[in-house]
This record gives structure tokens, C-alpha cells and sequence, in this order.
């Protein structure tokens, strides 16, 4: 039975390892809700917990996915922010959407902060920007983005991260719920566990 239990042990360790790495697309996430109107589809991901890392100021510390749809080939990463956020008029109240707070300089605007689900990206450092796309119908995996979302131009099947604080490393969280299959494996596991110590 100890060979047993360790065998089970070793398989639902490599569920939990793999779960996470499997291929998947927008239908596998967990989107707040969709944007916009067009034929191409892009997401958005606000990851405020920096990859496990934390830091991050909210009550229920997580990534969100937001969806958007438009047209055309000119549609640029804060074009989604636009559609998907509203900008924060500066109260305390926030709205049941995402919103989001910017600076004007002289070289351009710069995105500070996001707002949601009662959570606020660490106090005075930035969000860092990560791109990916969708590759023979699966997400390609997030690289930092070499440009400003004013400059990146979506096509359909963009995916969009944001996360802070943005110099901890790694990519953003995307929220995928976890394959059923672990769950029955987990559940096996605790049955054949609790009967092991019912018969002592």
C-alpha cells in the first residue's frame, strides 16, 4: 500500500505540472466579459500578482481576462485597453469594470494603473507589457513587448498581458481554470487515502 500511495502521489504531481501547460485558446479561458464589436478577437490579461510573486494591492489577489472584438488591421494594444477599460475619473468609487489611469508627457502617454474586482496594481512601479498570439489555433506563450501598446497592432488572435509589478520576472498569469481531469485524480487520491486510514 506505501508503493501505492506513492505511485498516486507521483502521478497527480505530474497532473498538477502538466495541467498548466497544455494548449488551449480563448474558449479555455475564464473572461470577465467581451468588448467591442468586428470579426478578429484579441485578449487582454491584468495580472496583479506578478506570477505567485505578489505584492499587489486587493482583495481577491488574481489575473483577469477581457475580451475584445473588432476590425480591421490598424487596431492597436491601447485601442483595447480603451474599449475594454474606462479611463478612472480619480474618485474612490471604482465601476464594475476594469478601469484604468494614465499620465500625459511630452513623449507620449504612459499607462499606470488598472482597477478591478477591488485591486490595484504595487504602488509606485509599472506595469510591464507582454504580447503573444495564437499559433495554429494555441496560445504561443508571452514575450515582453519591444513597444508600447500605443504602437503594437493586433490581428485576430492577439493576446495581451499586463502585470505588476512588472520587474519580479516571469509573464502573466493567464486565467485558465484547472483540467477537470485533476480534479477527479485529486479526488481519487483523498478517497483512497481516507480509506487506507478507515481500515488502519
Amino acid at each position: 500500500m506505501k508503493n501505492f500511495k506513492a505511485f498516486l502521489t507521483a502521478i497527480f504531481a505530474v497532473c498538477l505540472m502538466t495541467g498548466s501547460a497544455l494548449a488551449y485558446d480563448f474558449t479555455d479561458l475564464e473572461i470577465e466579459y467581451w468588448s467591442g464589436t468586428g470579426s478578429n478577437e484579441a485578449v487582454m490579461v491584468v495580472d496583479y500578482n506578478a506570477s505567485g510573486i505578489g505584492g499587489a494591492v486587493g482583495a481577491d489577489i488574481a489575473s483577469y481576462a477581457f475580451g475584445f472584438r473588432f476590425d480591421g488591421t490598424t487596431t492597436t494594444g491601447f485601442d483595447m485597453v480603451e474599449a475594454v477599460g474606462d479611463e478612472w475619473d480619480g474618485s474612490s468609487a471604482h465601476s464594475t469594470t476594469l478601469e484604468y489611469s494614465t499620465t500625459v508627457y511630452s513623449w507620449g502617454t504612459s499607462l499606470d494603473d488598472f482597477f478591478y474586482d477591488g485591486n490595484a496594481g504595487v504602488s509606485g512601479t509599472y506595469w510591464e507589457y507582454f504580447v503573444a498570439e495564437t499559433t495554429d489555433g494555441d496560445f504561443d506563450g508571452y514575450t515582453s513587448s519591444g513597444t508600447g501598446a500605443t504602437a503594437r497592432t493586433l490581428s485576430d488572435g492577439s493576446w495581451d498581458g499586463w502585470q505588476s509589478p512588472g520587474w519580479e520576472g516571469g509573464v502573466p498569469d493567464n486565467p485558465v481554470p484547472v483540467p477537470a481531469a485533476v480534479w477527479l485524480i485529486g479526488s481519487a487520491f483523498l478517497c483512497i487515502m481516507g480509506i487506507r486510514r478507515k481500515n488502519g
